[in-house]
Protein backbone atom coordinates (compact mmCIF):
# COMPACT_ATOMS: atom_id res chain seq x y z
CA UNK A 1 0.00 0.00 0.00
CA UNK A 2 0.61 3.53 -0.37
CA UNK A 3 1.52 5.92 2.46
CA UNK A 4 -1.77 7.39 2.34
CA UNK A 5 -3.89 4.11 2.16
CA UNK A 6 -2.33 2.42 5.01
CA UNK A 7 -2.22 5.21 7.20
CA UNK A 8 -6.08 5.56 6.84
CA UNK A 9 -7.27 5.82 10.31
CA UNK A 10 -10.47 4.58 9.87
CA UNK A 11 -9.55 1.43 7.59
CA UNK A 12 -6.97 1.12 10.14
CA UNK A 13 -9.29 1.12 12.85
CA UNK A 14 -11.57 -1.38 11.24
CA UNK A 15 -8.56 -3.53 10.40
CA UNK A 16 -8.07 -3.35 14.19
CA UNK A 17 -11.41 -4.44 15.55
CA UNK A 18 -11.11 -7.48 13.26
CA UNK A 19 -8.38 -8.57 14.87
CA UNK A 20 -9.55 -7.75 18.52
CA UNK A 21 -12.43 -10.21 17.54
CA UNK A 22 -9.80 -13.20 15.89
CA UNK A 23 -7.46 -12.97 18.81
CA UNK A 24 -8.82 -11.02 21.80
CA UNK A 25 -6.98 -12.50 24.07
CA UNK A 26 -3.34 -11.42 22.62
CA UNK A 27 -4.70 -7.88 21.49
CA UNK A 28 -6.45 -7.17 25.04
CA UNK A 29 -3.27 -8.45 26.75
CA UNK A 30 -0.73 -6.01 24.48
CA UNK A 31 -2.80 -3.37 23.95
CA UNK A 32 -3.84 -2.64 27.94
CA UNK A 33 0.04 -3.64 29.22
CA UNK A 34 1.19 -0.94 26.81
CA UNK A 35 -1.24 1.34 28.10
CA UNK A 36 -0.16 0.96 31.95
CA UNK A 37 3.02 1.15 31.42
CA UNK A 38 2.96 4.64 29.79
CA UNK A 39 5.31 6.26 31.87
CA UNK A 40 4.06 9.45 31.74
CA UNK A 41 0.18 8.76 32.90
CA UNK A 42 -0.59 10.75 35.78
CA UNK A 43 2.61 12.01 36.93
CA UNK A 44 1.57 15.64 36.65
CA UNK A 45 -1.16 15.81 39.14
CA UNK A 46 0.63 13.40 41.50
CA UNK A 47 3.79 15.87 41.67
CA UNK A 48 1.67 18.92 42.39
CA UNK A 49 -0.43 17.30 45.04
CA UNK A 50 3.04 16.68 46.96
CA UNK A 51 4.45 20.37 46.35
CA UNK A 52 0.95 21.80 47.31
CA UNK A 53 1.04 20.33 50.70
CA UNK A 54 5.06 21.20 51.35
CA UNK A 55 3.48 24.43 52.34
CA UNK A 56 1.54 22.40 55.35
CA UNK A 57 4.29 20.87 56.91
CA UNK A 58 5.86 21.74 60.60
CA UNK A 59 9.57 22.65 60.97
CA UNK A 60 9.82 19.02 62.88
CA UNK A 61 8.58 17.37 59.59
CA UNK A 62 11.20 18.62 57.60
CA UNK A 63 13.88 15.79 59.70
CA UNK A 64 11.57 13.16 58.81
CA UNK A 65 11.64 14.11 55.49
CA UNK A 66 15.45 13.80 54.88
CA UNK A 67 15.26 10.83 55.85
CA UNK A 68 12.31 8.97 54.27
CA UNK A 69 12.55 10.84 50.51
CA UNK A 70 15.96 9.43 49.22
CA UNK A 71 14.60 5.82 49.73
CA UNK A 72 11.58 6.44 48.58
CA UNK A 73 12.71 8.26 45.43
CA UNK A 74 15.29 5.75 44.79
CA UNK A 75 12.48 3.29 44.78
CA UNK A 76 10.81 5.28 42.40
CA UNK A 77 13.36 5.72 40.14
CA UNK A 78 13.97 1.36 40.04
CA UNK A 79 10.57 1.03 39.55
CA UNK A 80 9.73 3.55 36.77
CA UNK A 81 13.12 2.29 34.94
CA UNK A 82 11.77 -1.74 35.48
CA UNK A 83 8.77 0.20 33.73
CA UNK A 84 10.22 1.39 30.67
CA UNK A 85 12.10 -1.60 30.35
CA UNK A 86 9.25 -4.09 30.30
CA UNK A 87 7.24 -1.41 27.74
CA UNK A 88 10.33 -1.70 25.55
CA UNK A 89 9.85 -5.48 25.60
CA UNK A 90 6.18 -5.67 25.15
CA UNK A 91 6.72 -2.51 21.83
CA UNK A 92 9.24 -4.99 20.39
CA UNK A 93 6.88 -7.77 20.88
CA UNK A 94 3.09 -6.50 20.38
CA UNK A 95 3.25 -5.53 16.48
CA UNK A 96 4.87 -9.35 15.94
CA UNK A 97 1.33 -10.69 17.79
CA UNK A 98 -0.44 -8.37 15.51
CA UNK A 99 1.08 -9.50 12.40
CA UNK A 100 0.64 -13.39 13.14
CA UNK A 101 -2.96 -12.65 13.58
CA UNK A 102 -2.97 -10.18 10.34
CA UNK A 103 -1.15 -13.03 8.40
CA UNK A 104 -2.33 -16.20 9.94
CA UNK A 105 -5.08 -15.86 11.52
CA UNK A 106 -3.71 -16.93 14.81
CA UNK A 107 -3.64 -16.08 18.75
CA UNK A 108 -0.89 -16.49 20.39
CA UNK A 109 -0.01 -14.61 23.79
CA UNK A 110 3.17 -15.47 23.95
CA UNK A 111 4.04 -13.30 21.35
CA UNK A 112 3.86 -10.44 22.76
CA UNK A 113 6.07 -10.65 25.05
CA UNK A 114 8.56 -12.37 23.09
CA UNK A 115 10.87 -9.59 21.68
CA UNK A 116 12.50 -11.60 18.61
CA UNK A 117 15.61 -10.45 19.56
CA UNK A 118 14.68 -7.07 19.19
CA UNK A 119 14.92 -5.43 22.84
CA UNK A 120 18.11 -3.57 23.28
CA UNK A 121 17.69 -2.14 20.00
CA UNK A 122 14.40 -0.97 21.62
CA UNK A 123 15.32 0.32 24.73
CA UNK A 124 17.58 2.14 22.33
CA UNK A 125 15.82 3.91 20.04
CA UNK A 126 13.18 4.56 22.78
CA UNK A 127 15.83 6.24 24.53
CA UNK A 128 16.76 8.40 22.11
CA UNK A 129 12.81 9.86 20.76
CA UNK A 130 12.93 10.47 24.60
CA UNK A 131 16.48 12.53 24.30
CA UNK A 132 14.89 14.13 21.06
CA UNK A 133 11.33 15.03 22.98
CA UNK A 134 13.49 16.81 25.53
CA UNK A 135 15.62 18.54 23.39
CA UNK A 136 12.65 19.49 21.29
CA UNK A 137 10.94 20.54 24.37
CA UNK A 138 14.22 23.10 25.17
CA UNK A 139 13.25 25.80 22.53
CA UNK A 140 9.26 25.93 24.32
CA UNK A 141 10.82 26.34 27.57
CA UNK A 142 13.18 29.35 26.62
CA UNK A 143 10.58 30.96 24.98
CA UNK A 144 8.38 30.91 28.75
CA UNK A 145 11.40 32.36 29.93
CA UNK A 146 11.89 35.35 27.29
CA UNK A 147 7.91 35.66 27.90
CA UNK A 148 8.39 35.95 31.81
CA UNK A 149 11.64 38.36 31.05
CA UNK A 150 9.97 40.73 29.00
CA UNK A 151 6.76 41.01 31.20
CA UNK A 152 8.99 41.64 34.52
CA UNK A 153 11.16 44.22 32.21
CA UNK A 154 7.97 46.35 30.58
CA UNK A 155 5.90 45.28 34.37
CA UNK A 156 2.82 44.28 32.14
CA UNK A 157 1.43 40.03 32.08
CA UNK A 158 0.43 40.94 28.56
CA UNK A 159 3.11 41.88 26.64
CA UNK A 160 5.15 38.81 28.41
CA UNK A 161 2.32 35.90 27.71
CA UNK A 162 2.05 37.33 23.99
CA UNK A 163 5.83 36.98 23.41
CA UNK A 164 5.92 33.59 24.99
CA UNK A 165 2.58 32.35 23.11
CA UNK A 166 3.98 34.26 19.91
CA UNK A 167 7.24 32.29 20.51
CA UNK A 168 6.06 28.93 20.76
CA UNK A 169 3.58 29.23 17.75
CA UNK A 170 6.39 29.81 15.90
CA UNK A 171 8.59 26.57 16.89
CA UNK A 172 5.48 24.60 17.19
CA UNK A 173 5.50 23.37 13.36
CA UNK A 174 9.43 22.64 13.54
CA UNK A 175 8.56 20.96 17.01
CA UNK A 176 6.24 18.33 15.48
CA UNK A 177 7.87 17.90 12.30
CA UNK A 178 10.57 16.24 14.38
CA UNK A 179 8.62 14.39 16.13
CA UNK A 180 6.53 13.06 13.32
CA UNK A 181 9.66 12.34 11.84
CA UNK A 182 11.04 9.77 14.29
CA UNK A 183 7.36 8.80 15.40
CA UNK A 184 7.49 5.06 13.85
CA UNK A 185 11.14 4.15 14.56
CA UNK A 186 9.51 1.58 17.45
CA UNK A 187 7.42 -0.15 14.50
CA UNK A 188 10.94 -0.18 12.25
CA UNK A 189 12.66 -2.09 15.36
CA UNK A 190 9.96 -4.31 16.10
CA UNK A 191 8.84 -5.80 12.26
CA UNK A 192 12.23 -4.69 10.27
CA UNK A 193 14.91 -5.32 12.49
CA UNK A 194 16.90 -2.15 12.32
CA UNK A 195 18.93 -0.83 15.14
CA UNK A 196 18.34 2.39 16.90
CA UNK A 197 19.85 5.18 14.20
CA UNK A 198 19.08 3.06 11.42
CA UNK A 199 15.15 2.74 12.71
CA UNK A 200 15.42 6.64 13.10
CA UNK A 201 16.73 7.31 9.57
CA UNK A 202 13.97 4.83 8.33
CA UNK A 203 11.23 6.47 10.28
CA UNK A 204 12.41 9.76 8.57
CA UNK A 205 12.40 8.31 5.41
CA UNK A 206 8.82 6.71 5.39
CA UNK A 207 7.64 9.66 6.77
CA UNK A 208 8.87 12.16 3.93
CA UNK A 209 6.58 13.86 1.84
CA UNK A 210 3.68 12.41 4.35
CA UNK A 211 3.67 14.68 7.88
CA UNK A 212 0.66 16.29 7.20
CA UNK A 213 -1.25 12.83 6.76
CA UNK A 214 0.64 11.56 9.90
CA UNK A 215 -0.77 13.83 11.92
CA UNK A 216 -3.82 13.91 11.00
CA UNK A 217 -3.85 10.03 11.29
CA UNK A 218 -2.50 10.36 15.03
CA UNK A 219 -5.32 13.39 15.46
CA UNK A 220 -8.22 10.85 14.86
CA UNK A 221 -7.00 7.68 16.82
CA UNK A 222 -6.14 10.03 20.04
CA UNK A 223 -9.69 11.65 19.68
CA UNK A 224 -10.49 7.20 19.00
CA UNK A 225 -8.71 6.58 22.39
CA UNK A 226 -9.91 9.38 24.62
CA UNK A 227 -13.90 8.71 23.62
CA UNK A 228 -13.22 5.44 26.28
CA UNK A 229 -12.88 7.93 28.86
CA UNK A 230 -16.61 8.76 28.52
CA UNK A 231 -17.30 4.67 29.18
CA UNK A 232 -16.74 5.59 33.22
CA UNK A 233 -12.70 5.86 31.84
CA UNK A 234 -13.02 1.83 31.54
CA UNK A 235 -13.78 1.75 27.99
CA UNK A 236 -10.04 3.79 27.36
CA UNK A 237 -8.40 0.29 27.38
CA UNK A 238 -10.32 -1.16 24.47
CA UNK A 239 -9.84 2.11 22.67
CA UNK A 240 -6.43 2.50 23.36
CA UNK A 241 -5.73 -1.13 22.55
CA UNK A 242 -7.72 -0.87 19.03
CA UNK A 243 -5.49 2.25 18.37
CA UNK A 244 -2.36 0.38 19.18
CA UNK A 245 -3.17 -2.33 17.17
CA UNK A 246 -3.64 0.06 14.35
CA UNK A 247 -0.75 1.72 14.30
CA UNK A 248 1.13 -1.53 14.00
CA UNK A 249 -0.85 -2.34 11.29
CA UNK A 250 -0.83 0.73 9.13
CA UNK A 251 2.66 -0.22 9.64
CA UNK A 252 2.66 -3.22 8.18
CA UNK A 253 0.62 -2.71 5.42
CA UNK A 254 3.22 0.21 4.44
CA UNK A 255 5.94 -2.22 4.49
CA UNK A 256 4.94 -5.79 4.26
CA UNK A 257 4.19 -4.75 0.49
CA UNK A 258 4.80 -8.38 -0.64
CA UNK A 259 3.00 -11.10 0.82
CA UNK A 260 -0.10 -9.13 1.82
CA UNK A 261 -2.61 -11.20 -1.06
CA UNK A 262 -1.78 -14.08 1.46
CA UNK A 263 -2.64 -12.64 4.60
CA UNK A 264 -5.58 -14.15 6.71
CA UNK A 265 -7.36 -10.65 6.86
CA UNK A 266 -7.30 -10.04 3.05
CA UNK A 267 -8.89 -13.55 2.38
CA UNK A 268 -11.00 -14.73 4.87
CA UNK A 269 -14.34 -13.18 4.06
CA UNK A 270 -13.85 -14.65 0.78
CA UNK A 271 -12.31 -17.86 1.12
CA UNK A 272 -13.68 -20.80 3.50
CA UNK A 273 -10.14 -21.88 4.66
CA UNK A 274 -9.07 -19.37 6.83
CA UNK A 275 -6.32 -21.44 8.55
CA UNK A 276 -5.03 -22.48 5.65
CA UNK A 277 -1.30 -22.05 5.51
CA UNK A 278 0.16 -18.67 5.00
CA UNK A 279 2.60 -18.19 2.44
CA UNK A 280 5.13 -15.24 2.12
CA UNK A 281 6.32 -14.03 -1.41
CA UNK A 282 9.57 -13.98 -2.68
CA UNK A 283 9.20 -11.57 -5.26
CA UNK A 284 6.54 -8.48 -5.22
CA UNK A 285 3.71 -8.40 -7.78
CA UNK A 286 4.02 -7.74 -11.38
CA UNK A 287 4.38 -3.62 -11.46
CA UNK A 288 4.00 -3.18 -8.02
CA UNK A 289 6.93 -0.10 -6.27
CA UNK A 290 9.17 -1.66 -3.71
CA UNK A 291 8.11 -0.34 -0.15
CA UNK A 292 9.16 3.65 0.62
CA UNK A 293 12.38 4.29 2.29
CA UNK A 294 14.74 1.59 1.50
CA UNK A 295 14.64 -1.90 1.00
CA UNK A 296 13.50 -3.84 3.98
CA UNK A 297 14.87 -7.18 5.36
CA UNK A 298 13.44 -10.25 3.37
CA UNK A 299 9.90 -10.80 3.84
CA UNK A 300 9.13 -13.44 6.82
CA UNK A 301 8.28 -17.12 6.18
CA UNK A 302 6.32 -19.90 8.14
CA UNK A 303 9.39 -20.57 10.33
CA UNK A 304 9.71 -16.99 11.64
CA UNK A 305 5.93 -18.08 13.25
CA UNK A 306 6.87 -21.07 15.23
Amino acid sequence: MQFQEAYQPFRALGSAWKVFLRAPLTILVGGVLLFLTNAWSGTESGVKWRFDRLERLEPEDWDRIVVIVPPLLAAGICIALALWLFRCLLLAGFPNAVERVLARGQERVGDVFDPRGQWLSMVGTTFLTKVIGLLLFLPALAALGAGWLVGEATDTGGIGAAVALGGILIYAPIAVYVWLGVSLAPNAVALEGFKPLEALGRSWSLVAGNRLWLLLYFVVLGVFSFIGVCACCIGVLLTSTLAETAQCESYLRLVRTQSQGSWWIDRHEDEPGEDAEWRSHDEPPTGQDPPPGGEPPPPRTDTDYV
